[in-house]
């Protein structure tokens, strides 16, 4: 998914032969109105091959057995790197801008990526948790993280979890005390077992309205465009948490 988005940043209209199933999802891919032109295929080797593509573009959890299945057939194919850092998403970025021969689109892409951090940049003045379904928090070894770090937002998880992330129970999660939640929703739905604990009267208590903040996953999941519009909304977010606090 992350792949496809930097694709349909970078290339010509022609270029795209098709893109993954996963594009359109529009809860997770911020480029799923653009992906809807074209054709989406699974993760297998047969589906790619009926397209006869010049380039196949994958990622690192693609399967591996349709990799090489094609490579076998003598396709190119491309392994886009996971991206866990601003740094990995301008490599990322430039890495496909290569492959397709648009290396001036990536570096406009990345200029535009940079005016928005220093416009809104921050020294650190708040901690937060990114709580996800089952109480997921997002470690400090991420994009979102280091996203976060730039605008004044310190992950406070690596007491919780891991830095790449981990399941932190609830009492975990309370006794942590950071300054900020942070949420995909400030009113999640209680959907199942997984996200009802979003709505735990505990983290409703401790955590009102004026402790939240909204993040959007689609937003800090990929490389590209999106992290504009990510840097933009963290930056409200964080004007707004500041501003409701005593003495803001």
């Amino acid at each position: 998914m992350c792949t496809d988005q930097l694709v349909l940043a970078l290339a010509d209209p022609g270029q795209i032969v098709a893109l993954s199933r996963f594009a359109a999802d529009a809860r997770l891919s911020h480029a799923a109105d653009q992906a809807a032109a074209y054709p989406q295929l699974p993760a297998a080797a047969e589906a790619v091959i009926a397209h006869e593509p010049d380039l196949v573009l994958t990622g690192r959890f693609t399967d591996r057995a349709a990799k090489d299945m094609l490579r076998r057939f003598g396709y190119r194919v491309e392994e886009v790197a996971f991206v866990r850092s601003l740094e990995d998403a301008r490599t990322a970025i430039r890495t496909v801008g290569d492959l397709l021969g648009q290396q001036m689109r990536a570096e406009t892409l990345i200029t535009d990526i940079d005016a928005a951090l220093d416009a809104h940049r921050s020294t650190p003045e708040l901690s937060a948790l990114i709580l996800q379904r089952r109480g997921y928090a997002t470690g400090t070894a991420s994009l979102t993280a280091d996203l976060l770090a730039a605008l004044g937002i310190e992950l406070a998880s690596d007491d919780l979890v891991s830095t790449r992330g981990g399941f932190a129970d609830l009492e975990t999660i309370v006794a942590a005390d950071p300054d900020a939640l942070i949420m995909a929703s400030l009113q999640p739905e209680a959907e199942d077992q997984g996200s009802a604990l979003l709505q735990h009267p505990v983290l409703a208590e401790r955590f009102p309205a004026s402790r939240r903040m909204a993040l959007p996953e689609r937003l800090t999941l990929c490389a590209g465009p999106s992290l504009i519009e990510a840097i933009e909304h963290i930056a409200r977010e964080r004007d707004r948490f500041l501003d409701r606090q005593p003495g803001g």
